[in-house]
């Protein structure tokens, strides 16, 4: 579905266009880490927005605020992972470097 065509001129196509999606966030504001602290669930002032998302009886505001803690907290989870992974491959590097120096100091590779 083509929702808009982006061009300047005034022709009128004869055929269907080959349309190519047009992506851009220039029109999307950039929200600072603070403001999207205050929707997460460690946030102190968390009883106060869940009762302001309630207080404006749109179900859908209440989704996106539960759907964006939900992702939230697994993206805590992934990056604790990923910290004790890195840790764990630097140690199994390191340990890999002090084989092969042991392995040169019995020249094992000659």
């Amino acid at each position: 579905m083509v929702l808009s065509i982006i061009n300047k001129l005034d022709l009128i196509y004869p055929r269907p266009l080959y349309a190519t999606p047009f992506l851009t966030f220039a029109q999307h504001p950039i929200y600072p880490q603070e403001d999207l602290d205050v929707l997460t669930s460690k946030h102190a002032d968390c009883p106060v927005v869940d009762r302001c998302a309630k207080d404006l009886g749109d179900e859908s505001v209440i989704v996106e605020i539960y759907h964006f803690r939900t992702l939230t907290q697994e993206g805590d989870c992934i990056e604790v992972c990923i910290i004790k992974l890195e840790k764990a491959f630097g140690n199994v590097q390191a340990l890999k470097l002090g084989s092969i120096r042991h392995m040169e100091m019995a020249d094992v590779m000659a």
